[in-house]
């Protein structure tokens, strides 16, 4: 399998219906008849989106000639962020204008609101941002004003900040998303906790069909003060076993630095107890009511 390469993209069909297409689920023939230029970027950007087959059988998306410049500003599949120096320059981006745990806060309860309102097949609230940046299936533009329309948080128009946090589905994270900071948001399962020469790190494993990735907690997320190591320990006990039973649902958003581990794996990095919700609770709540609660909805 290809790395650093795009591996899904959006296609449209006849009756407006936009389709997730990994690239794996196609050959030269399928492609030519049916899906040849009726594929974009699964990030929403107006980019073409062409398929290869090779003589040995390797197949790869990439862009479609001359589409390279058509990517929104940000998207890691933009001619301009190609290779590691564009990503340098991504990261750069992302990280112009300083964001607050505040902002952070806001932007997680956003996409929770707007992941149940997905799953309840309700539209989304529309808020005019003066951006063209709209709701992805893979990759959305997450605001900190009151876009979700989280109540009680809304700013007036002369004092509107719009922070840049975008998030993206754990599913359809790459590793051409290393080295940016986003938020991500995914099924949670098998949390993990690993005693190493007296430090301890934890994981856990999101549903992903192409690489093991995993939310990272580093020794950093324990010893800033606000969870302290007994607290980490207990933490980790509770979500073994809450999130280990793979007959409950668990939804997980998280805002993070997003790295490359061993040669199949991604980590987000989470160094602040804020920067995740877990089944809509903090890890304070967590860590008070001892479980995780019920959710009533899904990702789709």
């Amino acid at each position: 399998m290809a790395r650093g390469r795009m591996e899904w993209a959006i296609y449209t069909n006849d009756s407006g219906e936009r389709i997730e297409k990994y690239y794996e689920d196609l050959d030269k023939e399928e492609y030519e008849s049916k899906y040849k230029n009726h594929l974009t970027c699964i990030n929403g950007c107006r980019a073409r989106t062409k398929f290869t087959q090779k003589k040995n059988g390797s197949k790869f998306y990439s862009n479609w000639n001359g589409d390279g410049e058509k990517h929104d500003k940000g998207c890691p599949f933009s001619v301009e962020y190609k290779g590691k120096i564009g990503r340098d320059k991504l990261k750069a981006y992302y990280e112009k204008r300083p964001i607050t745990d505040e902002d952070i806060k806001k932007s997680l309860l956003n996409k929770i609101n707007g992941l149940k309102r997905k799953y309840r097949g309700e539209d989304s609230i529309k808020v005019n941002t003066g951006s063209n940046q709209v709701e992805r299936k893979g990759e959305t533009s997450v605001t900190t004003d009151d876009k979700e329309g989280v109540k009680g948080e809304s700013t007036s128009v002369g004092t509107r900040r719009e922070h840049n946090i975008t998030s993206i589905d754990a599913s359809f994270l790459s590793t051409a998303y290393v080295r940016a900071t986003k938020c991500v948001y995914g099924i949670g399962n098998n949390a993990q906790i690993v005693q190493n020469e007296g430090n301890y790190f934890g994981y856990i494993n999101l549903k992903n069909r192409g690489y093991n990735v995993a939310v990272y907690f580093p020794e950093a997320f324990y010893s800033d003060g606000h969870v302290n190591i007994d607290d980490f320990r207990r933490l980790f006990k509770i979500l073994i076993s809450e999130l280990n039973d793979n007959h409950k649902k668990n939804v997980i958003v998280c805002y993070g630095e997003i790295r490359r581990k061993e040669k199949n794996g991604i980590n987000i990095n989470i160094i602040n107890d804020t920067h995740i919700l877990i089944n809509d609770m903090s890890i304070r709540q967590i860590l008070s009511k001892g479980k995780l609660k019920e959710i009533d909805y899904e990702i789709v």
